[in-house]
């Protein structure tokens, strides 16, 4: 299915009665030759760097999630790698509690040996690695072992309580 970010902000934008600057001609689709990948990426990190009130860059932000989680694995991947490598370092942590942990999280298990290589060749993707957060049984334990372990043990791998879950929807 494809569609255009600018149709999707402009349905964003009535609802919440707000106008967002989303450049003409941006397009996402499963088809990443429709992806304007360089202009979502700086926008993006644009709108990571002026903070969660900024509206002008926010459909990058949702460019590069809707991106995410309906690319195939490999493309996702790609995507990541590349913001985490241009992501300045102030905003390097929102790249990894956002993009980089949903790709973790929905191809982990499909790409736990570039995971692994790509933490052993480049410091800064260890240290974003390390910033992810799962909840314990969403990968694999053999993939859960082998992220933490590339992370340096600083992956964080949170316990699902069932107890406390259902006590919550209570």
């Amino acid at each position: 299915m494809r569609g255009t970010i600018r149709a999707f902000a402009d349905r964003l934008a009535a609802a919440a009665h707000v106008s967002v600057g989303v450049p003409q001609g941006i397009v996402v689709s499963m088809d990443t030759g429709h992806f304007d990948r360089d202009r979502a990426i700086q926008a993006y990190i644009r709108h990571a760097e002026l903070g969660s009130q900024d509206r002008e860059y926010f459909w990058g932000w949702d460019a590069v999630n809707d991106f995410v989680h309906t690319a195939p694995a490999e493309d996702a991947w790609d995507l990541v790698l590349e913001l985490v490598r241009r992501a300045p370092d102030e905003v390097l942590g929102d790249v990894a509690a956002g993009p980089l942990e949903d790709v973790v999280r929905l191809h982990g298990a499909a790409l736990v040996e570039w995971i692994e290589g790509e933490a052993r060749r480049d410091e800064r993707f260890r240290w974003a690695l390390g910033c992810v957060w799962l909840s314990r049984g969403a990968l694999p334990r053999e993939a859960e072992d082998r992220i933490v372990q590339a992370s340096d043990g600083h992956l964080l791998v949170l316990d699902v309580d069932d107890e406390d879950s259902s006590s919550a929807d209570a």
